[in-house]
Protein backbone atom coordinates (compact mmCIF):
# COMPACT_ATOMS: atom_id res chain seq x y z
CA UNK A 1 0.00 0.00 0.00
CA UNK A 2 1.23 3.45 -0.87
CA UNK A 3 1.41 5.64 2.23
CA UNK A 4 2.71 8.98 1.00
CA UNK A 5 1.03 11.45 -1.30
CA UNK A 6 1.45 15.21 -1.43
CA UNK A 7 -1.40 17.40 -0.24
CA UNK A 8 -3.86 14.65 0.58
CA UNK A 9 -5.51 12.59 3.27
CA UNK A 10 -6.03 8.92 2.55
CA UNK A 11 -8.24 6.63 4.59
CA UNK A 12 -7.99 2.91 4.00
CA UNK A 13 -10.05 0.31 5.79
CA UNK A 14 -9.30 -3.08 7.31
CA UNK A 15 -5.50 -3.08 7.30
CA UNK A 16 -3.78 -5.76 9.37
CA UNK A 17 -0.29 -5.03 10.72
CA UNK A 18 2.30 -7.48 11.98
CA UNK A 19 1.39 -6.58 15.56
CA UNK A 20 -1.80 -8.54 14.94
CA UNK A 21 -4.23 -5.62 15.31
CA UNK A 22 -6.74 -4.81 12.57
CA UNK A 23 -7.41 -1.15 11.94
CA UNK A 24 -10.38 0.37 10.14
CA UNK A 25 -8.39 3.33 8.89
CA UNK A 26 -4.93 4.04 7.61
CA UNK A 27 -4.65 7.82 7.59
CA UNK A 28 -1.83 9.47 5.72
CA UNK A 29 -1.23 13.20 6.16
CA UNK A 30 0.90 15.01 3.62
CA UNK A 31 1.87 18.45 2.45
CA UNK A 32 5.49 18.19 3.55
CA UNK A 33 6.01 14.62 2.35
CA UNK A 34 5.17 13.40 5.85
CA UNK A 35 2.99 10.33 6.20
CA UNK A 36 1.77 8.38 9.18
CA UNK A 37 -0.78 5.82 10.25
CA UNK A 38 -3.52 6.57 12.75
CA UNK A 39 -5.28 3.77 14.57
CA UNK A 40 -9.04 3.68 14.25
CA UNK A 41 -10.09 0.05 14.77
CA UNK A 42 -13.15 -1.61 13.33
CA UNK A 43 -12.94 -4.31 15.98
CA UNK A 44 -12.94 -3.35 19.62
CA UNK A 45 -9.73 -2.83 21.51
CA UNK A 46 -9.50 -4.17 25.00
CA UNK A 47 -9.77 -0.55 26.10
CA UNK A 48 -12.79 1.28 24.63
CA UNK A 49 -11.39 4.57 25.94
CA UNK A 50 -8.42 4.16 23.59
CA UNK A 51 -10.78 3.51 20.67
CA UNK A 52 -12.66 6.71 21.42
CA UNK A 53 -9.50 8.81 21.74
CA UNK A 54 -8.12 7.57 18.44
CA UNK A 55 -11.40 8.13 16.61
CA UNK A 56 -11.58 11.65 18.02
CA UNK A 57 -7.96 12.33 17.12
CA UNK A 58 -8.49 11.09 13.56
CA UNK A 59 -11.57 13.25 13.16
CA UNK A 60 -9.82 16.37 14.49
CA UNK A 61 -6.86 15.71 12.21
CA UNK A 62 -9.11 15.33 9.17
CA UNK A 63 -10.78 18.63 10.08
CA UNK A 64 -7.36 20.25 10.58
CA UNK A 65 -8.03 20.92 14.23
CA UNK A 66 -4.45 20.06 15.08
CA UNK A 67 -4.35 21.33 18.66
CA UNK A 68 -7.31 19.14 19.59
CA UNK A 69 -5.78 16.20 17.73
CA UNK A 70 -2.60 16.60 19.79
CA UNK A 71 -4.62 16.40 23.00
CA UNK A 72 -6.39 13.19 21.93
CA UNK A 73 -3.22 11.46 20.72
CA UNK A 74 -1.34 12.36 23.88
CA UNK A 75 -4.13 10.89 25.95
CA UNK A 76 -4.07 7.80 23.74
CA UNK A 77 -0.35 7.38 24.38
CA UNK A 78 -0.97 7.21 28.11
CA UNK A 79 -2.94 4.04 27.34
CA UNK A 80 -0.82 2.65 24.49
CA UNK A 81 2.67 4.12 24.88
CA UNK A 82 4.58 1.87 22.49
CA UNK A 83 2.60 2.27 19.28
CA UNK A 84 4.65 3.93 16.55
CA UNK A 85 1.59 4.97 14.56
CA UNK A 86 0.15 7.05 17.37
CA UNK A 87 3.54 8.73 17.90
CA UNK A 88 3.62 9.42 14.15
CA UNK A 89 0.15 10.94 14.18
CA UNK A 90 1.09 13.09 17.17
CA UNK A 91 4.26 14.21 15.40
CA UNK A 92 2.33 15.23 12.31
CA UNK A 93 -0.21 17.27 14.28
CA UNK A 94 2.58 19.00 16.21
CA UNK A 95 4.45 19.75 12.99
CA UNK A 96 1.36 21.33 11.48
CA UNK A 97 1.20 23.61 14.52
CA UNK A 98 4.82 24.64 13.95
CA UNK A 99 5.94 22.89 17.13
CA UNK A 100 8.87 21.21 15.45
CA UNK A 101 10.92 20.35 18.53
CA UNK A 102 8.08 18.34 20.07
CA UNK A 103 7.33 16.81 16.68
CA UNK A 104 10.96 15.65 16.59
CA UNK A 105 10.47 13.89 19.94
CA UNK A 106 7.34 12.16 18.66
CA UNK A 107 8.85 11.05 15.36
CA UNK A 108 12.07 9.96 17.00
CA UNK A 109 10.07 7.64 19.24
CA UNK A 110 8.16 6.40 16.19
CA UNK A 111 11.44 5.51 14.45
CA UNK A 112 12.63 3.68 17.55
CA UNK A 113 9.49 1.57 17.50
CA UNK A 114 9.53 1.05 13.71
CA UNK A 115 13.11 1.38 12.54
CA UNK A 116 12.25 0.25 9.02
CA UNK A 117 9.61 2.90 8.35
CA UNK A 118 11.03 5.32 5.80
CA UNK A 119 8.13 7.74 6.18
CA UNK A 120 8.87 8.25 9.85
CA UNK A 121 12.54 8.95 9.13
CA UNK A 122 11.55 11.37 6.38
CA UNK A 123 9.21 13.18 8.76
CA UNK A 124 11.88 13.20 11.46
CA UNK A 125 14.33 14.74 9.00
CA UNK A 126 11.87 17.45 8.01
CA UNK A 127 11.17 18.47 11.59
CA UNK A 128 14.83 18.36 12.60
CA UNK A 129 15.61 20.66 9.69
CA UNK A 130 12.80 23.00 10.70
CA UNK A 131 14.26 23.02 14.21
CA UNK A 132 17.64 24.06 12.81
CA UNK A 133 19.41 20.76 13.46
CA UNK A 134 20.59 20.14 9.91
CA UNK A 135 23.19 17.51 10.78
CA UNK A 136 20.69 15.28 12.56
CA UNK A 137 18.21 15.94 9.76
CA UNK A 138 20.75 14.68 7.23
CA UNK A 139 21.14 11.45 9.19
CA UNK A 140 17.38 10.95 9.28
CA UNK A 141 16.95 11.62 5.57
CA UNK A 142 19.85 9.31 4.76
CA UNK A 143 18.09 6.52 6.62
CA UNK A 144 14.87 7.25 4.72
CA UNK A 145 16.69 7.07 1.38
CA UNK A 146 18.41 3.84 2.43
CA UNK A 147 15.02 2.29 3.13
CA UNK A 148 13.44 3.66 -0.06
CA UNK A 149 16.24 4.60 -2.48
CA UNK A 150 13.82 5.27 -5.34
CA UNK A 151 11.70 7.78 -3.44
CA UNK A 152 12.25 11.14 -5.14
CA UNK A 153 10.85 13.20 -2.26
CA UNK A 154 13.26 11.66 0.24
CA UNK A 155 16.27 12.26 -2.01
CA UNK A 156 15.16 15.86 -2.54
CA UNK A 157 14.73 16.36 1.21
CA UNK A 158 18.22 15.00 1.87
CA UNK A 159 19.79 17.16 -0.83
CA UNK A 160 18.02 20.29 0.35
CA UNK A 161 19.15 19.92 3.96
CA UNK A 162 22.72 19.20 2.85
CA UNK A 163 22.51 22.33 0.71
CA UNK A 164 21.24 24.39 3.65
CA UNK A 165 24.06 23.04 5.81
CA UNK A 166 26.62 24.20 3.24
CA UNK A 167 27.60 20.62 2.39
CA UNK A 168 27.58 21.39 -1.32
CA UNK A 169 29.54 18.36 -2.54
CA UNK A 170 27.14 15.92 -0.91
CA UNK A 171 24.13 18.01 -1.91
CA UNK A 172 25.25 17.75 -5.53
CA UNK A 173 25.38 13.96 -5.28
CA UNK A 174 21.84 13.86 -3.93
CA UNK A 175 20.49 16.41 -6.40
CA UNK A 176 21.96 14.44 -9.29
CA UNK A 177 20.01 11.40 -8.12
CA UNK A 178 16.88 13.53 -8.23
CA UNK A 179 17.70 14.88 -11.69
CA UNK A 180 18.38 11.37 -12.97
CA UNK A 181 14.70 10.61 -12.29
CA UNK A 182 13.27 14.08 -12.93
CA UNK A 183 15.51 16.07 -15.24
CA UNK A 184 13.23 19.13 -15.09
CA UNK A 185 13.03 19.40 -11.31
CA UNK A 186 13.48 23.14 -10.85
CA UNK A 187 14.59 23.02 -7.21
CA UNK A 188 17.20 20.36 -7.96
CA UNK A 189 18.48 22.32 -10.96
CA UNK A 190 18.64 25.64 -9.11
CA UNK A 191 20.31 24.29 -5.99
CA UNK A 192 22.73 22.19 -8.04
CA UNK A 193 23.63 25.37 -9.86
CA UNK A 194 24.16 27.32 -6.64
CA UNK A 195 26.21 24.45 -5.17
CA UNK A 196 28.48 24.42 -8.20
CA UNK A 197 28.91 28.19 -8.04
CA UNK A 198 29.74 27.99 -4.33
CA UNK A 199 32.38 25.39 -5.15
CA UNK A 200 33.78 27.52 -7.99
CA UNK A 201 32.91 24.89 -10.58
CA UNK A 202 31.68 27.41 -13.15
CA UNK A 203 32.13 25.21 -16.20
CA UNK A 204 29.83 22.56 -14.75
CA UNK A 205 27.38 25.24 -13.63
CA UNK A 206 27.20 26.63 -17.15
CA UNK A 207 25.83 23.30 -18.39
CA UNK A 208 22.75 23.67 -16.18
CA UNK A 209 21.77 27.14 -17.36
CA UNK A 210 20.06 26.38 -20.69
CA UNK A 211 17.32 24.30 -19.05
CA UNK A 212 16.84 26.76 -16.18
CA UNK A 213 16.78 29.82 -18.40
CA UNK A 214 14.21 28.16 -20.62
CA UNK A 215 12.06 27.23 -17.63
CA UNK A 216 12.28 30.69 -16.07
CA UNK A 217 12.31 33.29 -18.86
CA UNK A 218 11.44 36.17 -16.51
CA UNK A 219 13.78 35.36 -13.63
CA UNK A 220 16.21 38.26 -13.16
CA UNK A 221 17.93 36.54 -10.23
CA UNK A 222 18.79 33.60 -12.44
CA UNK A 223 20.32 35.95 -15.02
CA UNK A 224 22.52 37.44 -12.31
CA UNK A 225 23.76 33.96 -11.40
CA UNK A 226 24.42 33.30 -15.06
CA UNK A 227 26.41 36.53 -15.31
CA UNK A 228 28.54 35.59 -12.31
CA UNK A 229 29.17 32.19 -13.89
CA UNK A 230 30.26 33.64 -17.23
CA UNK A 231 32.47 36.22 -15.56
CA UNK A 232 34.12 33.23 -13.88
CA UNK A 233 34.59 31.71 -17.32
CA UNK A 234 36.18 34.97 -18.54
CA UNK A 235 33.39 35.49 -21.06
CA UNK A 236 32.71 39.14 -20.27
CA UNK A 237 30.45 39.84 -23.24
CA UNK A 238 28.05 37.02 -22.38
CA UNK A 239 28.11 38.01 -18.70
CA UNK A 240 27.21 41.61 -19.58
CA UNK A 241 24.39 40.34 -21.79
CA UNK A 242 22.94 38.40 -18.86
CA UNK A 243 23.21 41.42 -16.55
CA UNK A 244 21.50 43.67 -19.05
CA UNK A 245 18.75 41.11 -19.40
CA UNK A 246 18.39 41.08 -15.61
CA UNK A 247 18.10 44.87 -15.65
CA UNK A 248 15.50 44.74 -18.40
CA UNK A 249 13.44 42.24 -16.41
CA UNK A 250 13.53 44.43 -13.30
CA UNK A 251 13.40 48.01 -14.53
CA UNK A 252 11.13 48.99 -11.62
CA UNK A 253 13.13 47.16 -8.97
CA UNK A 254 15.62 49.54 -7.35
CA UNK A 255 17.27 46.83 -5.24
CA UNK A 256 17.89 44.65 -8.29
CA UNK A 257 19.36 47.58 -10.22
CA UNK A 258 21.71 48.22 -7.30
CA UNK A 259 22.76 44.55 -7.23
CA UNK A 260 23.56 44.63 -10.92
CA UNK A 261 25.45 47.90 -10.49
CA UNK A 262 27.59 46.43 -7.73
CA UNK A 263 28.50 43.45 -9.90
CA UNK A 264 29.48 45.79 -12.71
CA UNK A 265 31.56 47.82 -10.29
CA UNK A 266 33.45 44.77 -9.01
CA UNK A 267 34.28 44.00 -12.65
CA UNK A 268 35.44 47.61 -13.14
CA UNK A 269 32.68 48.17 -15.68
CA UNK A 270 31.91 51.62 -14.35
CA UNK A 271 29.79 53.10 -17.17
CA UNK A 272 27.42 50.15 -16.87
CA UNK A 273 27.44 50.48 -13.07
CA UNK A 274 26.56 54.18 -13.33
CA UNK A 275 23.63 53.37 -15.62
CA UNK A 276 22.30 50.77 -13.18
CA UNK A 277 22.67 53.07 -10.15
CA UNK A 278 21.04 55.93 -12.04
CA UNK A 279 18.07 53.69 -12.84
CA UNK A 280 17.87 52.62 -9.19
CA UNK A 281 17.75 56.25 -8.06
CA UNK A 282 15.10 57.03 -10.67
CA UNK A 283 12.91 54.14 -9.51
CA UNK A 284 13.37 55.00 -5.83
CA UNK A 285 14.19 58.71 -5.46
CA UNK A 286 14.31 58.27 -1.68
CA UNK A 287 17.11 55.69 -1.77
CA UNK A 288 20.23 57.09 -0.12
CA UNK A 289 22.15 53.97 -1.09
CA UNK A 290 21.30 54.38 -4.78
CA UNK A 291 22.44 58.01 -4.89
CA UNK A 292 25.59 57.32 -2.86
CA UNK A 293 26.62 54.50 -5.20
CA UNK A 294 25.66 56.54 -8.25
CA UNK A 295 27.83 59.44 -7.11
CA UNK A 296 30.77 57.26 -6.09
CA UNK A 297 30.88 55.37 -9.40
CA UNK A 298 30.60 58.63 -11.35
CA UNK A 299 33.51 60.13 -9.41
CA UNK A 300 35.69 57.12 -10.23
CA UNK A 301 35.31 57.92 -13.92
CA UNK A 302 35.55 61.69 -13.37
CA UNK A 303 31.99 61.97 -14.62
CA UNK A 304 31.43 65.07 -12.53
CA UNK A 305 28.07 66.00 -14.02
CA UNK A 306 26.50 62.72 -12.93
CA UNK A 307 28.35 62.93 -9.62
CA UNK A 308 26.92 66.42 -9.00
CA UNK A 309 23.40 65.18 -9.78
CA UNK A 310 23.79 62.22 -7.42
CA UNK A 311 25.42 64.06 -4.51
CA UNK A 312 23.06 67.03 -4.73
CA UNK A 313 20.14 64.63 -4.31
CA UNK A 314 21.97 62.89 -1.47
CA UNK A 315 22.45 66.16 0.44
CA UNK A 316 18.71 66.76 0.15
CA UNK A 317 17.94 63.27 1.43
CA UNK A 318 20.60 63.43 4.18
CA UNK A 319 20.87 67.12 5.18
CA UNK A 320 22.84 66.26 8.34
CA UNK A 321 25.41 64.00 6.66
CA UNK A 322 28.74 65.84 6.34
CA UNK A 323 30.17 63.25 3.93
CA UNK A 324 27.37 63.93 1.45
CA UNK A 325 28.23 67.65 1.40
CA UNK A 326 31.96 66.94 1.20
CA UNK A 327 31.53 64.63 -1.80
CA UNK A 328 29.15 67.12 -3.40
CA UNK A 329 31.86 69.77 -3.06
CA UNK A 330 34.50 67.54 -4.64
CA UNK A 331 32.20 66.88 -7.60
CA UNK A 332 31.48 70.61 -7.97
CA UNK A 333 35.17 71.44 -7.88
CA UNK A 334 35.72 68.86 -10.61
CA UNK A 335 33.70 71.21 -12.83
CA UNK A 336 35.59 74.25 -11.47
CA UNK A 337 32.50 75.50 -9.67
CA UNK A 338 34.60 76.75 -6.76
CA UNK A 339 32.10 79.08 -5.10
CA UNK A 340 29.45 76.36 -4.85
CA UNK A 341 32.10 73.88 -3.73
CA UNK A 342 33.18 76.17 -0.88
CA UNK A 343 29.57 76.60 0.22
CA UNK A 344 29.14 72.83 0.36
CA UNK A 345 32.42 72.46 2.25
CA UNK A 346 31.36 75.03 4.82
CA UNK A 347 28.24 72.99 5.41
CA UNK A 348 30.29 69.81 5.69
CA UNK A 349 32.69 71.46 8.16
CA UNK A 350 29.83 72.69 10.35
CA UNK A 351 28.26 69.25 10.43
CA UNK A 352 31.58 67.60 11.29
CA UNK A 353 32.02 70.13 14.11
CA UNK A 354 28.56 69.34 15.43
CA UNK A 355 29.56 65.69 15.56
CA UNK A 356 32.86 66.40 17.23
CA UNK A 357 34.67 64.81 14.30
CA UNK A 358 37.99 66.66 14.35
CA UNK A 359 39.50 64.58 11.55
CA UNK A 360 36.55 65.39 9.29
CA UNK A 361 36.91 69.09 10.09
CA UNK A 362 40.63 69.04 9.26
CA UNK A 363 40.14 67.25 5.93
CA UNK A 364 37.37 69.66 4.94
CA UNK A 365 39.36 72.75 5.89
CA UNK A 366 42.38 71.46 3.96
CA UNK A 367 40.29 71.17 0.80
CA UNK A 368 38.78 74.61 1.39
CA UNK A 369 42.27 76.11 1.66
CA UNK A 370 43.40 74.36 -1.51
CA UNK A 371 40.42 75.71 -3.46
CA UNK A 372 40.90 79.24 -2.13
CA UNK A 373 44.61 79.19 -3.02
CA UNK A 374 43.93 77.81 -6.48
Amino acid sequence: MRRARIGCVILKKNVTFTMGIRFSRWLVGCGVAIAFGVLSPSVTWANPQLNALLEQGNEQLTNRNFAQAVQHYRQALTLEANNARIHGALGYALSQLGNYSEAVTAYRRATELEDDNAEFFNALGFNLAQSGDNRSAINAYQRATQLQPNNLAYSLGLATVQFRAGDYDQALVAYRKVLAKDSNNTMALQNSLTSLLQLGRNQEAAVLFPDLLRQRPNDAELRIKAAVTWFGLNDRDQAIAFLEEARRLSTRDSAMQIRVGKIYETQNLLPQAIAAYEQASFVDPQSREAFALYGSAAMKTEDYINAIIAYRALTELSPTDPAAFYNFAVALQGRRRSREALEALEMARDLYQQRGDRRGVNITESLMAAIEEG
